[in-house]
């Protein structure tokens, strides 16, 4: 069995003189959460220290309106019409993957030959969808020199399906063959992966928590188009997210009556059915405070300018709505459910948001909560580690080298 990885034997693979070379793989997924994530760890990785060139491959439709960060290029993937929201099968295992997979595999395999990253970043699925990264990681194997880490959430989007895929022996196998180091994108105190998702000790060892990655500074209020200009009076927002899964949600919040003086925004997604979104559309123009935005580059400026927000409670908008300390009610939904339930309930029991059963949803619910006198959230960098976006280049400099545990800033 191969126990080293790509790149293992490097000390340093990266090059004095030039820019370092960082890929992404986002797989393609029913929401907007993972490919923000992506862009996020890419604006980081392109900013000093590391000032790395960085290519962000996906096969979600386009970037979906989201701001690039400057230096970073994107690889759009053809699409695929997903078997199911969540794939943690171990590589070999889709029997669809041949077909469905061959061209998107043809083109990542040619992009990294071509690039010849010192580092190839691989989130949450460590085989792509339907195995199409295994010709990527065999021509690295041939061709030394590219450093691989597989990057985790902080739980995992199906618990049940990823404690299978680890009870799985070639699973841990296909990990310890192709990449050099494990992170896992929360805090450890928060919800335990390694233990929930029943690592094995060897891998567990691999594997560093890089807290939470919230931004580092502010939004930039210049991403904001001028068509989504944010309300100048107060507002309470709704957002769902990507859209998939929210259309519930949506409705309530536009039959819900709102506290005296705010304005009600709803921010759908790009995601959202054409008819769900219609009906919404009519429900808001019924109405004379409410505002519907389909999408905006930058969502950070809508929630940084709201009074409270609710929301549908995925990673990237959790972790912005915790920088930030904003009054939060979460109703979990969208893609993923189980996972956004979890975190949700975690973070409620620290006092940092209000959380919502999906079946007890309904407008009255909602109001009820925008209009109920409340104390300001506690304060989530005082009890949480927020702090995984300004630590990453540094974890990703020294990634599959020894010693693994993070060192102090």
């Amino acid at each position: 069995m191969r126990t080293q990885p790509p790149g293992r034997a490097a000390s340093d693979p990266y090059p004095r003189g030039r820019r370092p070379r960082v890929a992404i793989y986002a797989r393609d997924s029913n929401g907007l959460g993972e490919l923000r994530r992506s862009l996020r760890i890419a604006g980081a990785l392109t900013a000093p220290p590391l000032e790395a060139r960085v290519l962000v491959i996906s096969g979600a439709p386009t970037t979906n309106g989201l701001a690039v960060p400057p230096g970073v290029d994107s690889l759009t993937l053809p699409v695929l019409e997903p078997r199911s929201t969540v794939n943690q099968e171990p590589p070999g295992r889709d029997p669809d993957a041949a077909w469905r997979s061959a061209p998107r595999s043809r083109i990542i395999a040619a992009a990294l030959d071509e690039l010849r990253p010192e580092l190839f970043l691989v989130h949450e699925f460590p085989g792509g969808s339907g195995d199409e990264l295994a010709a990527a990681f065999r021509s690295m194997r041939a061709r030394p020199g590219t450093r691989c880490v597989l990057g985790l959430g902080d739980i995992a989007p199906d618990p049940d399906a990823a404690r299978r895929a680890w009870s799985d022996p070639r699973y841990a196998d296909s990990i310890r063959e192709s990449f050099n180091q494990i992170l896992v994108y929360g805090d450890r105190a928060v919800y335990d992966r390694l233990r929930e998702d029943r690592f094995p000790a060897d891998l567990e060892a691999r594997t560093i928590y890089t807290g939470y990655l919230v931004p580092n500074a502010g939004p930039d209020e210049s991403a904001l188009p001028a068509a989504a200009e944010a309300p100048s009076k107060a507002f309470v927002l709704c957002t769902l997210g990507g859209g998939y899964g929210g259309f519930q949600l949506g409705r309530a919040f536009c039959r819900a009556k709102l506290p005296p003086g705010p304005l009600g925004v709803l921010l759908a997604g790009p995601f959202l059915p054409p008819t769900q979104r219609d009906e919404l559309r009519r429900r808001v123009a019924a109405r004379t405070d409410l505002r519907m935005l389909d999408c905006v580059t930058e969502p950070a400026l809508l929630i940084q300018r709201a009074r409270r927000i609710i929301s549908v409670g995925g990673y990237a908008t959790m972790t912005e709505l915790l920088g930030l300390g904003k009054r939060t009610l979460i109703v979990t939904g969208g893609a993923h459910p189980l996972e956004r339930r979890i975190r949700a309930e975690r973070l409620e029991a620290l006092g940092l948001v209000d959380l919502v059963d999906p079946h007890q949803l309904d407008p009255q619910t909602l109001a009820d909560w925008m209009q109920r006198p409340s104390p300001w959230p506690r304060r989530a960098w005082d009890q949480l580690d927020l702090g995984g976006l300004a630590r990453l280049p540094r974890l990703i400099r020294n990634a599959g080298s020894e010693p693994t545990e993070v060192l102090p800033d």
